[in-house]
């Protein structure tokens, strides 16, 4: 039976589901497809907060849902086979949702579909997202793998129909007649139709503030949607800024702030520019420019300025629409932890701490002065449209006061409890390395491959496993070095792309040096 998917990733879990690594699907267009939905879906929702319902929603008819707390996942139904697949080509066979999803289906006749929905795990109270990684991972409970539910909410196939495009209310009704509405392994997300935004709002008091659920979204008869959610206060160190340019110098521009971390560390958690009255912007920035301190971490903003980095001893206050812990490719968002010392140390101490680590932030071997120290990235979140509140001068930069604890009361953070440490990475392998050359008319090019293992893609999950490197030298080229990366998760892929470069690049004429 043909397949989409790399079997030989799959691992078994309880109740004979088999879960893959990110990355399993190997149909290109069919990822691509599903690529293509997440992140246009991601560009046509507005954030919206419970103040925006009366006057940022359109009028007419509209379709309201409560929102429920999991992953967004696609049901990928064919006549051989019925499958869930995450947006980061995470492939589950055998799970009870695509089961009832497939017989459903079958019945209607059906031969092909793409759905996208919500994979939750129903619970007492309120479904919570951080249960469907726990319910995916080895040594699952029964139960646990049991409780887990596909709720569909979209359209895209139907057969070798582009049911995206049909009008909503059309994709709510097959969906409807498909899946049915009532509680079960696969239903259809509780949906109604309204008139207005004051329908919308009777809902958000209901569902949101009456029984905790995590928010609405609100669909309307054009191709946009709106995302309704409780705003989400936080109070949070500021560790950096970007000063205005042009007419906006002698202003701050925004600034780079995080939250602690056991231990003293300071875990970033983004960058805030709205909410700021001009005088706040001046008073702002002649306040943190005596706060100035040398970093040996780099960050830069949305228009590649970098932040000048401070001393931590201010506390504001943000709000923000929403808390993202995956980025649009449906990654896990990964934040810079840093340390900051405050007062010199020897080189002897801090090679102890982090032998890999430069040994002082001016590159030198003798003390090192107050400032930022990179530590290592994990996860955490990032801010949807924060805005500045106010300066909290009753507040500390301390745990206790702007701790991390302010985001895993929200939803679990991995490894939050952790007093993180750097990475120990592992020096790469060179697996391969060709040189060719070719003269013509006295000037000689160049390529060069260049094929290594990592080994740091189980210390950070941001390395890739193998690298390959191509460098195309032509001296009468009016662009004369060009450069092409490829990586891979295996050995085999690597070398497979090396000789497709070298088959596309290496012709006659050329000499192995």
């Amino acid at each position: 039976m043909p397949t989409c998917y790399d079997e030989k990733r799959l691992s078994a879990r309880a109740g004979g589901m088999r879960v893959s690594s990110i990355g399993a699907l190997t149909d290109t267009a069919l990822s691509s497809r599903l690529f293509g939905y997440k992140t246009g879906t991601a560009r046509r929702f507005f954030s919206l907060g419970e103040s925006d319902i009366a006057t940022r929603l359109p009028p007419g008819q509209l379709w309201v849902s409560r929102k429920l707390d999991g992953e967004c996942t696609f049901l990928y139904h064919t006549k051989d086979e019925t499958i869930l697949v995450s947006p980061t080509g995470r492939v589950i066979v055998g799970s009870k949702p695509a089961a009832e999803a497939r017989r459903r289906l079958l019945a209607a006749k059906v031969e092909r579909a793409i759905v996208p929905g919500e994979l939750y795990v129903a619970q007492k109270g309120r479904e919570r997202a951080h249960d469907v990684p726990r319910a995916l991972a080895e040594g699952a409970t029964k139960d646990l793998v049991d409780a887990l539910r596909f709720a569909p909410y979209d359209l895209i196939e139907v057969g070798t129909e582009q049911a995206i495009t049909w009008p909503y209310e059309q994709r709510l009704k097959t969906l409807r007649e498909w899946f049915g509405t009532e509680a079960g392994p696969v239903h259809v997300v509780h949906t109604e139709a309204v008139k207005g935004s004051t329908e919308v709002k009777d809902r958000y008091e209901n569902w949101v503030i009456g029984e905790g659920a995590e928010g609405l979204v609100v669909r309307c008869e054009q191709p946009v949607a709106y995302k309704i959610k409780p705003w989400q206060t936080l109070d949070v160190a500021v560790i950096g800024y970007v000063e205005g340019r042009e007419d906006k110098t002698g202003t701050i521009r925004e600034l780079l702030v995080a939250v602690l971390r056991p231990g003293g560390l300071f875990h970033i958690l983004g960058s805030v520019g709205g909410g700021f009255t001009e005088e706040e912007r001046q008073s702002f920035l002649c306040t943190l420019k005596t706060l100035d301190a040398p970093s040996e971490y780099v960050e830069t903003n949305r228009n590649y300025f970098a932040y000048q980095m401070v001393r931590p001893e201010l506390v504001i206050q943000v709000r923000a629409n929403d808390l993202l812990q995956e980025d649009s490719r449906g990654r896990p968002t990964q934040q810079m932890v840093l340390r900051f010392d405050r007062e010199a140390r020897s080189a002897a101490v801090i090679d102890r701490e982090a032998p890999e680590a430069p040994r002082s932030i001016d590159g030198s071997d003798g003390e090192m002065e107050t400032g930022w120290r990179i530590v290592r990235k994990l996860p955490l979140c990032s801010l949807l449209f924060p805005v500045f509140e106010r300066v909290r001068t009753d507040k500390q930069v301390s745990e206790q006061d702007c701790g991390l604890r302010q985001v895993t009361d929200l939803f679990v953070v991995p490894d939050a409890d952790v007093v993180a440490a750097p990475v120990q990475m592992q020096p790469s392998a060179l697996l391969r390395r060709e040189v060719y050359t070719k003269t013509t008319k006295g000037a000689t090019a160049v390529r060069k491959l260049v094929v290594w293992k990592t080994n740091k893609e189980q210390a950070d999950p941001l390395y890739p496993a193998y690298v390959l490197h191509f460098t195309d030298f032509s001296p009468g080229r009016a662009d004369m070095l060009q450069r092409e990366v490829r990586v891979a998760h295996s050995a085999e892929r690597i070398n497979a792309l090396a000789e497709e470069m070298l088959a596309e690049n290496i012709k006659k004429g050329w000499t192995k040096a």
